[in-house]
């Protein structure tokens, strides 16, 4: 082993010789770094739409609403829009007929002023659409929130008319009868025959049936379920006709009147909130249900297109909705949204069949429910 070992220890300073005249390797290049992929979300195609018509809306910076709504929802919804949007809201109030008169006026002279109508299905049905001004509304839904058909009553969107021009914010019981029920059990009205006893006559507060609104519409509907025969029986029964809404409901409260027929839901709500001793008598023939001024409804060569694509929009998703329907006193037609605070009668029963008051082959014929209703109930205003 020592001999092997001598044997060859000759040979390591030639190595080492050899290693130290050989020329340096080149360094290695380096590794190169694959440069860091930026995280890269696709927006779905809703979205991009929505966050560029957003855009565009701000550029606007305007939105003009002609309505008969008023008060505490117009002060809410301004200021919730501002909130969420920047976009200030010209809210222009006026009662119905005025505020339509505003708009074709307009209209045709050349003006576009407006980009939101909201108002009732007559109003809309027989004046605002016949002018040619509407545009459907369904076109510029974007919003899933909004085109979700679960949140709405059977899955559907509530336009009301065919061609998808309105659509319902509401979806409010009209009570056909009410009873101030210090004077009156709620089971002693079991059906609308019954305010045709004897014991009532010259008892029975009226709504005009003979002018557009709440009177006409129950005047229409019972007209449907119960014929001109049982009108002209009511007729001998000598009720009390009173177009001021709010005095009727004054009266009922007091027990001026122990029954109220055809109320205005919206003035009975603020009564039974204040504690008056008011119930609604949901007789047998059931009752009908309507979004009474809350038809919102998209017009034609808008001021701000933009901005009313986003309103529409936004209107419709769930916390404006409760918004809406905390101020209006009104349960909304989505069905996510809450009715705690609100009239029971004015919420849709259970069990209870309802006309729809406001569909538009019905509303289309009441001229020819008031025609009628002036000839029968007329001579009891003179």
């Amino acid at each position: 082993m020592l001999k092997l070992m001598l044997k060859f220890s000759f040979l390591v300073p030639v190595i080492l010789l050899l290693f130290a005249c050989s020329p340096k390797s080149a360094p290695l290049p380096p590794v190169p770094q694959s440069p860091a992929k930026e995280a890269v979300v696709d927006k779905a195609p809703w979205q991009q739409q929505w966050e560029k018509t957003v855009a565009t809306a701000k550029k606007e910076n305007a939105l003009v609403i002609y309505t008969s709504v008023g008060g505490d929802t117009r002060v809410v919804l301004i200021k919730a829009f501002k909130e969420d949007f920047g976009i200030d809201i010209e809210w222009t109030v006026a009662r119905a007929e005025s505020i339509t008169q505003k708009l074709l006026t307009e209209y045709r002279n050349g003006l576009s002023l407006a980009d939101i109508y909201m108002g009732g299905s007559t109003t809309i049905s027989n004046t605002v659409k016949p002018a040619g001004i509407l545009e459907q509304v369904e076109p510029v839904l974007i919003l899933p929130e909004v085109l979700d058909p679960k949140v709405w009553p059977d899955g559907k969107i509530p336009f009301y008319d065919k061609e998808r021009k309105g659509l319902a914010m509401a979806r409010v019981a009209t009570p056909q009868l009410s009873i101030n029920t210090n004077l009156v059990k709620p089971g002693d009205l079991k059906s609308l025959k019954d305010l045709l006893d004897p014991k009532w006559k010259g008892k029975l507060l009226m709504n005009d049936p003979t002018a557009t609104g709440a009177g006409l519409k129950w005047f229409g509907v019972t007209l449907e379920k119960l014929g001109p025969d049982y009108m002209r029986q009511l007729a001998k029964q000598e009720p009390v006709i009173l177009r001021d809404e709010r005095q009727q409901v004054e009266w009922l409260a007091m027990g001026k009147y122990p029954v109220l027929i055809a109320p205005k839901s919206d003035s009975i709500a603020e009564f039974v909130k204040a504690g008056a001793p008011i119930s609604r008598s949901t007789p047998v023939e059931g009752g009908h249900i309507g979004a009474g001024a809350a038809y919102l409804t998209r017009l034609g060569k808008p001021a701000h297109p933009a901005a009313q694509r986003v309103f529409i929009n936004w209107i419709l998703t769930k916390r404006p909705q409760e918004l809406f329907a905390q101020t209006r006193l009104s349960p909304s037609s989505r069905l996510d949204v809450g009715t705690e605070g609100l009239d029971p009668a004015r919420i849709p029963e259970p069990g209870v069949t309802y006309f729809n008051g406001d569909a538009e082959d019905f509303v289309s014929r009441e001229p020819e429910f008031q025609k009628l209703a002036r000839e029968i109930f007329g001579p009891l205003m003179k």
